[in-house]
């Protein structure tokens, strides 16, 4: 904790949530598969999916079965895109991210969607936004430190950059 000018008490409480994450971002360490494919039906569906979650996500009276039915059409299109390799599959993702991501209990759901999108674009600068968004929900510095350190340079600075929002109390 020395160089980081952090009092060791910080790194004694281990959130529920690092030992998730330690596993999933380890998954980054595989190399980055060619993405040379292209699935135009999916990539439609994936538009209209878009829409459709967005919609529901401004939607304050929505209906309980609407997140995970835009869910399950979005973790089929994210599927689809993968197995095609087209390089909109990291979109789908952490458009499925999103979708989960405000259902009751699955936050180790919304992490894993979004390490996807990461696994199919190390650059995707959306989906390490929302990445460091969750991992901060319950802070541990060594976890957010090894997030960090995977993030791409082209990206760092705005990762760097909420991190500090964060850290400031101003995320």
């Amino acid at each position: 904790p020395g160089p980081v000018a952090l009092p060791p008490s910080a790194f004694e409480i281990i959130p529920e949530m690092a030992p998730t994450l330690t596993r999933l971002l380890s998954s980054l360490d595989e190399p980055v598969p060619w993405l040379t494919g292209r699935d135009q039906q999916a990539r439609s569906a994936l538009a209209l999916a878009e829409e459709r979650r967005t919609e529901v996500e401004a939607n304050p009276g929505r209906a309980p079965g609407e997140w995970p039915e835009v869910e399950r059409i979005l973790r089929r299109i994210a599927s689809q895109l993968s197995q095609a390799c087209d390089p909109m599959a990291s979109q789908a993702w952490l458009a499925t991210a999103r979708a989960t991501r405000y259902q009751k209990g699955r936050r180790d759901d919304t992490l894993a969607a979004i390490v996807q999108a990461l696994y199919f674009r190390r650059d995707n600068a959306e989906a390490w936004s929302d990445l460091i968004d969750v991992a901060s929900a319950a802070p541990h510095v060594p976890t957010l430190l090894a997030l960090f350190a995977r993030v791409p340079v082209e990206v760092r600075g705005s990762a760097l950059a909420q991190l500090l929002s964060i850290s400031h109390g101003r995320d």
